[in-house]
This record gives C-alpha cells, structure tokens and sequence, in this order.
C-alpha cells in the first residue's frame, strides 16, 4: 500500500512546483527580451568581482533560463539556457540556500555536472531568487573558470546585487498580479446579472458600468458623463414623481457622501414595459470612488403579492379542516392555531382574539384538562421531530375515553402538529382486535385438522409414520410462529411484548425440551429483531433441528446439552451457530437425505443465506448464515 504521507509530499512539492514556474511566466524572467535592470546587474557584479561570467538564472521544469547574462560562450550566449544536467542552479533551488563552489572538479555535488566541460564552470558562487512566499525561483550566480576560494565579501556582494533583482521581480509579481485581479473584477462586474455604476467621488465623473445596468434603465450610461445628468434615465419615484438627478443613490454618494441602502424607481424597459429597479450606493477604494448598483425586483415584487395571496388562502383553508392544527416556535410557544384547535380547546372567544391571547404561551402547559402522561409524551414527540428531522406520532389517552392522534412535523425552527380525534375509531380498533383473535384460534383449529389429513396422505418416506410425525412437528412449529404473528398484529400485545426477536422464537421452539431437566439448553443471542415474514421459515428450521438433536444428537438420551448463539455480524448478517454436545457418541447423520434437503431448501433458496454442519466427535456444530433482509 503506498504511503500516504509521501503522497501527500509529492503532491503539495509538485503543487508548490506549479506555482514557482508560473510566478517566473507572471514575472516576465522567462521571455527572451534584454532588459536593462538584469543585464547591469550581471555586468555590475561580474566587474566588481573580477569574474568572466555571471548570469540571473531561472530553473524551468526542464532547464535553466539566463534570463540575463555576461561572458556566456557561444553558442549559449544566444540560446540563453542549457538542460539541468548543465545546471549548477538547480541546487541553490532544491536547497533554498547559497552554493559555494571553490573547484567543481573536487566538489561532491557536482563533479558530474556537464558544465564543468561544456562551459568551462570550475568555481561557482549562487544566492537563491525568491518570490515573496519564500519560493527559489532562480539563482543569482558568478562563474570563474579556474579555482577560486570565495571570501565573506564576495558573497556579501553576491547577495547584495541578488536582493536588488529580487526585489525587481517580486516588484513584477505584485504589478502582474495586481493586473490579473483588476481584469478579473472587470470582468465579474462585465458579467454579473446586477447592474453596476462606479463614478469618481468629488468630480462625480462616471468612469465604468456594466451590460446589465444599460439594460436595466435602457441607455448607455457611461454616455451621460457626470451624475449631474442622471435625471437623463427617466426614472420615476414609486409614487410617480420624476427623480432628479441629486434623487440617485449614486449622486448621493459620490457628491454628498450619503450612502444609501435601498431605494425604488420605475423605468420603462426597451420593451415598453413599465419595471421596479431597487438600487443601493457606497464609497469604496478609501473614498475615492463610489459604486452603486441596481437589480430588477419587479418579478419578486410580484411573486410577494402572489405569496401573501396564498397565505391568506392557506389561512382560511387551515381554519376549515376539522383537524386540530397548531404551529409552536423554537420554545415550544404558540404562534398560531386553527378554527378546529379552538373548538376543541373550548376557547369561545373569535379567533382572532385567542390567537392573539395565546401567542408566545407555552403550548403544552395550556393542556392542563388532559393527563399529565399525554402532556409528557407530547414533549417527547415535538423533541424528537425537532432532532431528527422526521415527523413524530403520538396516539394517546387524553382524558378518560378520549383519544387523540397528533402528528409533528419540523418546520425550520418550528414545530407544526396536526392533531386528530380517534376516539371513535380507537374503539372500532380494539372491536376489530377481538375479532383477529377469535379467527386466529380457528385457525389454529384448521392448522391441526390439515395435520390428521397429513398423516392420511403421507408418503415420500418408506416410513410413514416417522414422515407423519415429522411433518406433524412441522406444522405445529407454524402454529407457533403464529402466535407469534399474531401478537405482532394485535397493538396492546405488540406494545407489551415490545417486538417479536429472535431469542423469543428460540424460547418459544426449545421450550419442550427445556421443560425437563435430561437436557442443557443454553443461549446467547444479541437483541435482533424479527419481521412477521421470517417466521414462516424459521420455526421449521429450528424444529428439524430439534428433530435432529432428538433422533441422533444433544437430546437422544439424557446429559446432553445444547448452546445457541446469535449475533449480527460487521456486514449486517445474522450468523447462528447450533452447538450439540452428546452424552455419548453422534451417528453419523445422512448428510442427503429429506432434513437435508429441506434446511437447504429453507436457508438457501427462501431466505437466501447458506449453512455448514461439522461433525465434532461427541457433538456437532451447525452455523447458518442469513441476511438482515430475511429477518
């Protein structure tokens, strides 16, 4: 795996890198023109040293440029670069510091560097070029073509004139940068949907607008030369009246040094359509200049019509349901409450008026005729609409033989709850309850006449009465995933038993076998939750294999044990691990017969999982594997 640190390295220098080159392009110490400023330099600093060559060298990605240069041979003197191979400054670059070469011949770093031959370099002295965020863009350097041990001085002086060219180039930078960020503005404030005017503060002469602003009052304004002549555009005030030019948030700020931060005029469009512009003005550039823009709201102005329109119908259909809506802020206050909520509060004053009284009250303290365990559990639901975002229902007793179904719903930094009377259908519920019940125990009735049909029809296996017995179990295990189905749709049992789980099918399948003391039966199983759709499937594999234990292992005779364990795995399966232990030796099961058959047919096809059984001398350990979606 590669290091991610490295990575990061390598990215960041490479990053840095792009930057160096750019700054040198940005700064012109690329291009191929003399330029007086570096071409004295190098003559100053080879003279005042007494050395044939000196250069302003600048490191590209695959070479050195002498943006400047003095005593270079031919042919280098015109093609003013060589390759890094041929570079000595390259090293004052990577190490961001002055190189001091007495005799390059003998020098460790650079013995092997083509110069030596190509261009006679024997002594060499550098000082790094920076940028002003510390970045080597180049070498100042002075080049002697015979041994020389530099002194304090030399470099000294070296320094002195490689700090003038510094300056001379990050004094570029700047300007170049400077350029980029003014024609950049330029073009935002070209392109930008607001219409924008900058005029000179004192003179108020008008030096640049955009597109958008001639668009918008239908002239060419840089035309109108000063704000004296802005009353030119026409506009009128929102009452009518013609704005004068000393009316314009652009005159006052230039002029009177008022800014203005919202006023309205209507224009007339090049279409002939009468528009609303809203216009703001400030000084900016320490009070040299002053900007003001303007953008058309009329489309807004009457989308707000059409929104006040709709809440105004909004209003009055909420006051028309029968359902109970009432709005409460950050705290839990009334801000507002339908017609319905009214009625059922008692309150007999208009609505008006009680919206009015109760607005900014605590919403559930003003419950004080229910029960203090709706009031608790209504603070609980609105909390937990509010942190998770998703809406709360709450179906609770009231007051004696009163219920209500409240909805919350978070708005924003509101709660909105609609609340609905259920008494009537609470009680067609706990009816249609009793009814369910009642046809389940047919059911059960029905479940065991198919089995006695069973055993009249039974084949499949040369032993009919085993196939009945076995089938018999089979469809007595259904019968008691169906108690279990059926607490799961009747809602007192569901909220008494909380949920159906798989510890709970694993009591209710080894419970005959738990009733007497012969046998061991351990479990350890992780709370996991199961749906009404899994226990069609796995009753009937937890009853073959209760079958199993009692023909061949844990329960065919007396000490044996059995441990269960069930858990969700990272990967959200459930794995089961069946861990018999024998009192005495385990036959050999058929490993392809009908119960083999039938685990694979359950576990495989319907719920999708896979299973393995081992053999362990005294004991056998069978794992099932299913996922969460079969649960």
């Amino acid at each position: 795996m590669p290091d991610v640190n490295l990575i990061k390295f390598i990215t960041e220098r490479e990053l840095a890198n792009r930057m160096r080159l750019s700054d040198m392009r940005d700064a012109g110490m690329l291009s191929r023109i003399d330029e007086t400023v570096f071409d004295d330099a190098v003559k100053l600093c080879a003279r005042l040293l007494g050395v044939p060559v000196s250069l302003v060298s600048m490191v590209d990605a695959d070479r050195q440029f002498f943006k400047a240069q003095t005593g270079l041979a031919a042919p280098y003197h015109e093609t003013r670069e060589t390759p890094l191979s041929h570079s000595f400054c390259k090293h004052v670059v990577d190490m961001n510091a002055p190189l001091i070469v007495n005799d390059a011949r003998e020098h460790e770093l650079v013995k092997n560097n083509g110069a030596i031959v190509d261009l006679n370099v024997i002594s060499y002295l550098g000082y790094p070029i920076r940028n002003e965020g510390g970045a080597v863009l180049g070498s100042f350097c002075v080049i002697d073509s015979q041994p020389r041990n530099w002194t304090d001085d030399d470099l000294e002086t070296v320094a002195l004139v490689a700090r003038g060219v510094e300056a001379e180039v990050r004094r570029r930078l700047e300007r170049s940068r400077a350029d980029a960020v003014e024609k950049s503005l330029r073009e935002i404030i070209r392109t930008v949907p607001v219409g924008i005017l900058i005029a000179e503060n004192e003179t108020g002469r008008i030096l640049y607008s955009n597109d958008a602003i001639d668009k918008l009052v239908n002239a060419q304004t840089t035309k109108l030369g000063t704000v004296n002549s802005l009353e030119q555009l026409k506009a009128l005030h929102m009452d009518g009246t013609p704005a004068k030019s000393e009316d314009y948030p652009l005159y006052k700020a230039a002029l009177l040094k008022q800014p203005v931060d919202s006023m309205m005029f209507k224009l007339v469009d090049a279409e002939g359509e009468e528009r609303v512009i809203d216009t703001w003005s400030r000084r900016i550039c320490s009070d040299t200049l002053a900007i003001a823009a303007g953008v058309d709201v009329t489309d807004a102005l009457r989308q707000k019509q059409t929104i006040n329109s709709l809440e105004t119908k909004l209003e009055r259909i909420l006051h028309s349901v029968s359902d109970a809506i009432v709005e409460l802020d950050e705290n839990g206050d009334i801000v507002f409450f339908n017609s319905a909520f009214q009625k059922s509060a008692k309150l007999t004053c208009d609505i008006d008026d009680a919206i009015s009284y109760f607005t900014g009250k605590n919403f559930v303290d003003m419950l004080d005729y229910s029960t203090e365990a709706f009031r608790n559990d209504l603070r609980q639901a609105i909390a937990a609409a509010r942190i998770t975002g998703e809406p709360s229902v709450l179906v609770s007793e009231t007051s004696q033989n009163s219920f209500y179904e409240v909805r919350v719903f978070k708005s924003g930094g509101s709660a909105i709850l609609v609340m609905r009377d259920v008494s009537a259908e609470h009680i067609k519920t706990e009816t249609r309850e009793a009814l369910l019940h009642e046809l389940n125990h047919r059911i059960k009735n029905l479940f065991a006449l198919t089995s006695g049909m069973i055993a009249m029809t039974s084949r499949g296996i040369d032993d009919k009465d085993e196939f009945v017995k076995v089938l018999r179990g089979r469809i007595n295990a259904l019968a008691a995933a169906h108690d279990m189905v059926d607490i799961g749709m009747r809602s007192k049992e569901l909220q008494a038993t909380s949920h159906m789980s798989m510890q709970l099918l694993l009591d209710a399948m080894c419970k005959p076998y738990r009733d007497t003391a012969d046998f061991e039966i351990t479990f350890t199983v992780d709370e996991i939750p199961l749906s009404p759709g899994s226990l069609t499937s796995l009753p009937l594999i937890f009853h073959e294999l209760c079958t199993n234990a009692m023909k061949y292992g844990a329960f065919s005779s007396p000490g044996g044990k059995l441990h269960v364990s069930a858990r969700m795995s990272d990967d959200d399966k459930a794995i089961i691990e069946w861990h018999e232990t024998c009192a005495e030796p385990v036959d050999p099961r058929g490993q392809d017969g009908f119960g083999s058959q039938f685990l694979d047919l359950m576990i495989a096809r319907q719920l999708g999982g896979s299973y393995e059984s081992d053999l362990q001398g005294n004991g056998m350990l069978f794992r099932m594997t299913l996922p969460k979606s079969a649960l």
